[in-house]
Parts: C-alpha cells; sequence; structure tokens
C-alpha cells in the first residue's frame, strides 16, 4: 500500500554460494536502509541525483565484506523509493521492476535485465521466448559488489497514479512465472499481499529452481 510518507521497495538476490550471497544480499538491504533514511533524516528528495550516490554507498559496502572476508560475493538488487507520487527507480542485475495500472491489458516491465541474454535478445541473436531455456541464462553483466559494474541504469523517474501496481521481483520468480501470469494474478489479487503470495505459491509450483522473492505495492 502506497500512502504520502516515503516507502521503500526493494528485492536482492545474493551470488556467490549460499552462504556468502546471502551475507551481500543482506548487506545490500541493510545499506539501502542506512542510506535512505539519512536522505530523509537530512530532509533531502531523491531528485538531484541522489539514487546513483545511495547504489555506490550500497556497491562498496558489499565490496568491502567481501574483502574483508577474502573471498568474491555478490547481489542482484533493485529499488523503487515512493516519494510525493513519484518513484525512484534503481536496479543491478537481473531482478526485475514491472509496472500494472489498474484497468490495463498489459504488464510494463520498468528495469532492463543486465544479464547474456538481454545482450543476445537486443542484438537479435535470440527470440525474448529463448531467454528461458538458455543455457547461460543466469550469467549477469552487472553485480553489487563489483566497483566496475555495481552500478545502476538511469532510470526515469515514475509519475504515479491511483491504481498502479508495482512488483518487484527476483529472477526465481520471473522465470517460472511469465508475464502474463503475474498481470492475471495482479488483476485477480484484493491485496498486494495476496498477489504476492499467490505469485511466490505459482513460482514453486512452476518449479522453484532459484531463490523466490517478491515486493508488491499498491498505489490507492
Amino acid at each position: 500500500m502506497y500512502m504520502h510518507k516515503p516507502l521503500l521497495l526493494a528485492v536482492a538476490d545474493g551470488m556467490g554460494g549460499e552462504e556468502a550471497g546471502e551475507v551481500a544480499s543482506r548487506i545490500a538491504i541493510d545499506q539501502l536502509c542506512k542510506e535512505t533514511q539519512r536522505l530523509y533524516q537530512a530532509q533531502l528528495s531523491p531528485d538531484e541525483g541522489r539514487i546513483p550516490d545511495i547504489v555506490a554507498c550500497i556497491n562498496d559496502a558489499v565490496a568491502d565484506e567481501a574483502q574483508r572476508r577474502g573471498h568474491p560475493m555478490g547481489s542482484t538488487l533493485v529499488f523503487a523509493l515512493l516519494h510525493e507520487g513519484r518513484a525512484f527507480l534503481a536496479n543491478i542485475g537481473d531482478s526485475r521492476i514491472y509496472l500494472w495500472r489498474s484497468g490495463g491489458n498489459s504488464l510494463t516491465r520498468l528495469v532492463k535485465d543486465h544479464s547474456l541474454v538481454q545482450l543476445l535478445v537486443d542484438e537479435g541473436i535470440i527470440d525474448e521466448h529463448d531467454r528461458y531455456t538458455h543455457p547461460r541464462r543466469n550469467f549477469i553483466t552487472r553485480s553489487l559488489g563489483d566497483s566496475n559494474t555495481g552500478v545502476s541504469d538511469d532510470n526515469p523517474v515514475l509519475n504515479l497514479q491511483s491504481g498502479d501496481w508495482l512488483l518487484l521481483c527476483s529472477d526465481g520468480l520471473w522465470e517460472m512465472v511469465r508475464d502474463d501470469a503475474i498481470l492475471a494474478v495482479l488483476r485477480n489479487a484484493s491485496s498486494a499481499q495476496r498477489a504476492c503470495d499467490e505469485l511466490i505459491a505459482m513460482a514453486n509450483r512452476n518449479g522453484g529452481e532459484d531463490n523466490i522473492t517478491a515486493a508488491i505495492a499498491r498505489v490507492l
């Protein structure tokens, strides 16, 4: 549910082995919360390039812990910072942010995957539907913890409307539940929590091959 006060939605999916991935994703979320708290304590808006600064601080925190432990670790991250009727978006890796405008007939992906298969789709080498079965579909081109690639795209600010639904999810969800099925769940859900529960259950029923994480906000 979206209210007039700021709201943060985020999904992180760790990499580098089970323990390392769990640590990296936890650091990413913890540091994101700290950085956004600092932003609002200083009474600053997310405008004026502050989202890249937040991502840089998160990336440094993950990289520093990897160096301290002496082995690589990383994480994908997507987040949406909802503030005064707008959503400020960031993405690193292949976790996604979707928008559904209530009553509409389509689901809009707001961020582009940083992955090998996305590059192949963009180049016309493979079809969009081939991304789900490609043998290197889990190879991502950006991740937190890497000084060279741990950066977000410069995503446009989204002006929110009453009836909007925002879904943030890891690849463990969108690879198991295709966009048309996601749309059907959102269209029929009575609440954001029920939609989230149903999508996770559906991903598990369809194979549940990876970590499944989702967060949903509904604009009233």
